[in-house]
């Protein structure tokens, strides 16, 4: 079942218990947290207390969205430990520091090194790779290639819109290796305005259970999330 929900991300101004509020009056189902703000690696207190204040209210937490660039082996532990304590099912990473173009053969293979210790550490969990610029899995085929690289099952990739990239086949692509997804339209605009491309990208994604996460709105502007996340849940209601 595909569910709905938000990147806490979204608002580094507000609190946890805000969010929350947030959240649940928009009629998502949950939220992935950030490793920035809201839950920092180590602060297992802190993660133990915003996944009970999440669940309570009866939303989910879809996952643990770190910055972690994947160049420290030594960070895994406080990542994992942090993870677990918010009870999430997946941890979102970024694939280094440089575009698949610009990276040496060590720096490749030290890349891989940390993220097969970090699936290994959790294997209970998913390891997402951002789909992101400046990370080695800034286009299709360096997902592809660190996928079958890293060779475990446990590690999939996010998904999110690139303006000068051909979306719909990139999620064709990435479909057996797909973890959560991010939800938006460029440059902010309402996510109306991009709904019929959402909408043949969800028939892609609605094979397995994953989340559909609003990360950007309108001038971080709660109103224009809640107006996103009515979009968001229509969508979605012939999945539910």
């Amino acid at each position: 079942m595909l569910k709905s929900g938000v990147c806490s991300v979204t608002f580094r101004q507000l609190s946890a218990a805000e969010i929350i509020k947030l959240t649940v009056d928009a009629g998502l189902d949950g939220i992935e947290w950030g490793g920035d703000i809201h839950v920092p690696a180590g602060d297992i207190a802190t993660a133990e207390s915003v996944g009970r204040m999440t669940r309570e209210v009866g939303l989910c937490v879809t996952g643990y969205g770190s910055y972690f660039r994947c160049d420290d082996a030594a960070a895994i532990a406080p990542l994992a430990a942090s993870a677990r304590a918010l009870q999430a099912p997946s941890i979102r990473v970024w694939t280094g520091r440089k575009s698949r173009r610009d990276i040496s053969s060590g720096e490749l293979d030290s890349l891989v090194k940390v993220i097969r210790l970090l699936c290994d550490a959790v294997p209970e969990m998913s390891i997402n790779s951002e789909f992101h610029n400046n990370t080695f899995t800034d286009d299709a085929e360096g997902v592809l290639e660190l996928i079958e690289r890293v060779d475990r099952s446990n590690f999939k990739t996010g998904f999110q819109l690139y303006q000068h990239l051909d979306n719909l086949n990139n999620a064709k692509l990435f479909k057996p290796y797909l973890g959560n997804v991010h939800v938006y339209n460029y440059d902010h605009a309402p996510l109306s305005e991009c709904a019929g491309l959402w909408q043949q990208l969800i028939a892609e994604f609605a094979d397995q259970d994953r989340a559909l996460l609003l990360e950007f709105v309108q001038d971080n502007a709660p109103e224009n999330f809640l107006r996103d996340a009515a979009v968001l849940r229509q969508l979605l209601a012939e999945y539910k």
